[in-house]
């Protein structure tokens, strides 16, 4: 039996990808690798918040001036992460870039401006199964590029997800000797999420186990097409998204983190967050110190997962052979 989150440290970076290999008897047992996902943190400490829900999101320069707009209320909330998307989607549109789900319904100006706008989102939607399915591969496309959306990156590959939690902190170390600006913990962390998480945090009834009495939200996966997103399709993305069933008001308007959301849950449906089940762990944190990050991108590159395969073009490549330096 265990609990719904777990916490595994190891003191070596072979240790840690020994048990991230697909051949380690506990994937076996618990239905094989295709059953979770994975995502890597420099920073042991952060929660799983998405990028939408951190501080100073939104903010940006223009002219010159930065800007820092603060969020009061689930309107601007709202309203921010629908710009943000709409922004990077228009200028991929000016600028001939390919983006998924492209028909009439973005290319006409009256129809995209309508989706998009605040009003219906913040005062007719009230945040009901944000944001829209038909809209989710636009928000994933930027989302993968930097803009802040409620989307969560995962990745089917578990080394992958290693060298995400490994690539800042090796080059922050070699070159200032010191972790990355904003570290606070003082390990990197891979996370597993088991995908049977999808079928019970819900509010819908999952194999006959009914979610908790007045439950009103869901963790979704959000997969969004390969073919025009080659960064994507390399690192084998997807995503998690955290959905609402019923309106929210106003003051309700903070996204809660993915292990948060998993806690809640648990003590809704059990009276108890440390509560042992035999569906448990839905979510195992896997830590080891960030003075291995070196060495983990070191072994990562044996086994053909480095810049030029996570991020496939030529800059990587050059972005790769820096990376040696960061070894040891």
């Amino acid at each position: 039996m265990a609990k719904i989150i777990e916490e595994r440290h190891v003191a070596t970076a072979e240790e840690l990808l020994r048990v991230l290999s697909p051949f380690h008897d506990y994937w076996g047992t618990t239905g094989g690798m295709g059953y979770w996902v994975f995502r890597g943190q420099r920073d042991s400490a952060w929660p799983l918040l998405p990028s939408a829900g951190r501080p100073d999101a939104f903010k940006f320069t223009q002219i010159g001036v930065e800007f820092n707009p603060q969020i009061r209320g689930l309107s601007e909330q709202l309203a921010a992460e629908g710009r943000a998307v709409f922004e990077f989607i228009s200028a991929c549109l000016n600028a001939n870039l390919a983006v998924p789900e492209d028909s009439q319904w973005i290319r006409n100006p009256q129809l995209i401006d309508s989706a998009f706008d605040p009003k219906f989102i913040t005062e007719v939607n009230a945040g009901v199964d944000w944001p829209f399915a038909l809209h989710r591969s636009l928000y994933a496309l930027a989302q993968h590029h930097g803009q802040p959306t409620r989307l969560l990156d995962w990745t089917r590959n578990a080394f992958t997800a290693a060298y995400f939690a490994a690539a800042k902190v090796a080059k922050a170390l070699k070159e200032t000797g010191a972790p990355p600006v904003g570290t606070t913990g003082e390990n990197v962390a891979v996370f597993a999420l088991r995908h049977l998480v999808t079928e019970y945090v819900s509010a819908k009834p999952a194999w006959g186990f009914p979610p908790p009495p007045k439950y009103d939200r869901a963790i979704v996966e959000v997969g969004a097409p390969y073919a025009e997103n080659p960064n994507l399709r390399a690192q084998q993305g997807t995503f998690t998204l955290l959905t609402f069933t019923t309106p929210r008001t106003n003051e309700d308007w903070k996204i809660p983190s993915l292990d948060e959301v998993l806690l809640d849950w648990c003590e809704r449906k059990f009276d108890s967050r440390d509560y042992e089940w035999g569906n448990f762990p839905f979510l195992i944190k896997f830590t080891t110190p960030l003075s291995q990050s070196g060495r983990l991108l070191r072994l990562l590159r044996d086994a053909q997962v480095w810049a030029p395969t996570v991020f496939p073009n030529y800059d990587a490549v050059k972005l790769g052979l820096a990376e040696r330096s960061y070894w040891r």
